[in-house]
Order: structure tokens, then C-alpha cells, then sequence
């Protein structure tokens, strides 16, 4: 979940940075004067001051949601009065937040829950917020802003909890239930077949898979 939350927000910079540079300072022509003319318009998409976590069924889909906007950008034109940013949990499931502040360590960002008590969320090396755990619908945080921001990007969103078949490079999220779980997947031809499992809890039991070839019976035996 991290890399996927970092990999889009490098294409979200990087996207910001390659606009910057092909739209330059216009040169307006006013009879005999030449002046040099540039305006600013702050996006309405920015500086929301309320986001909604919302449902995927993977992380595929998830990462697709922001790198077609559901990453939110804020700025120094965030003017809200507590410097607070209310987030709502629209459906069930693995709800995930994070930050990313250009390693610039200056701007902490915090998180709170719905009755505005601070949550212990990680911190990473840079100086970024992440968090993540189960959450219900309808379940709300907030993450309060710097009161000087420079650049903050914000992603959040919900993986569904549980899964049935699965599809090739795709990533799900499945509580522990303490039994045994299936997850069928199917091969056009003969190949090699990789899964990669990891628990989000470090301090969890150790989790593995087996794989069982689906055996079809034959007609009147």
C-alpha cells in the first residue's frame, strides 16, 4: 500500500511540474506597450476542506482512482479557520491515509478521530503521515494541516475487507477470520504462478497459503 501511495503521488508532482514549465509568462501587446501578464487561479479541486473515503474492491482499482484525481493537493491558499480537514469513511473496509510533504519535516501534519482525539499514525523518514486499519461506514477523522503549508499532498481511501477470485498483478485485503479461506484463480496455459502475502499487523501470527488444483469429476462416478 505504501509504494502504491507514493508511486502516485511522484506522478501527481510530476504532472504539476511538467505543466509549470510548458505554460510560461503570456506577452500581451496593449498599443504601444509591451506588458508582461500572469495570472493564478487556485483549482476548485484543492484545498477541499472535506474528502470522502471512498470503497475498492483492490488496490488496482484504488491506484487508478488517484492517478485520475482522487489525490487532493493543498497550499498556502488553505485558509481554514482550525486548520482541520474532515474525512468520512463511506463504505466498510481497510481504510488507508497518507501524506506526502516533499520531505519537508517543517509541515507536521496530525490525524484525529471523530471526537477529535489524536490517532497514533506512523511517521515516515520524510516526515509523512500513514495510517491505516478497519473502519466502518459513516466514520469520520480529521487531519489537521500546518498552519504554513507549502505543497501537501493527501490520498485516502478504503480497500473492500475480503475477496473472492482473484486476477493477475492485483493486490486484495482479507481479515483474519482464524479458518481456512478460499480464492480460486485459473491459467490459460502452463506457467508459473507467484502470490506474495505479507500481514499488515507485524505483531500477527505468521500467515501463509497452499495452492490446491481444482479437480472436476467425472459424469456417473
Amino acid at each position: 500500500m505504501r509504494k502504491i501511495l507514493k508511486k502516485t503521488a511522484t506522478l501527481m508532482m510530476t504532472a504539476v511540474i511538467g505543466v509549470s514549465m510548458s505554460c510560461p509568462k503570456m506577452i500581451v501587446y496593449a498599443g504601444q506597450r509591451m506588458q508582461m501578464q500572469e495570472r493564478y487561479t487556485t483549482p476548485k479541486e484543492w484545498n477541499y476542506t472535506e474528502i470522502t473515503a471512498y470503497q475498492f474492491e483492490s488496490t488496482d482499482k484504488f491506484e487508478d482512482y488517484l492517478q485520475t484525481g482522487g489525490t487532493h493537493l493543498y497550499n498556502d491558499k488553505f485558509q481554514e479557520k482550525d486548520h482541520m480537514v474532515k474525512i468520512t469513511v463511506a463504505d466498510s473496509g481497510y481504510f488507508t491515509i497518507a501524506t506526502q510533504t516533499d520531505g519537508n519535516r517543517s509541515q507536521k501534519i496530525n490525524l484525529y478521530d471523530s471526537t477529535k482525539e489524536k490517532v497514533l499514525a506512523q511517521t515516515t523518514s520524510d516526515g509523512d503521515l500513514e495510517y491505516g486499519r478497519l473502519a466502518k461506514a459513516g466514520e469520520v477523522f480529521y487531519l489537521q494541516m500546518p498552519e504554513k503549508i507549502d505543497k501537501i499532498f493527501v490520498t485516502t481511501g478504503v480497500i473492500k475487507d475480503g475477496f473472492g477470485s482473484m486476477k493477475a498483478s492485483d493486490t486484495y485485503y482479507e481479515s483474519g477470520t482464524g479458518s481456512t479461506t478460499y480464492h480460486p484463480f485459473s491459467i490459460k496455459k502452463r506457467s508459473a504462478v507467484e502470490f506474495n502475502i505479507s500481514a499488515i499487523d507485524r505483531n500477527s501470527e505468521i500467515t501463509y497459503a497452499h495452492i490446491e488444483r481444482k479437480r472436476t469429476m467425472e459424469k456417473n462416478r
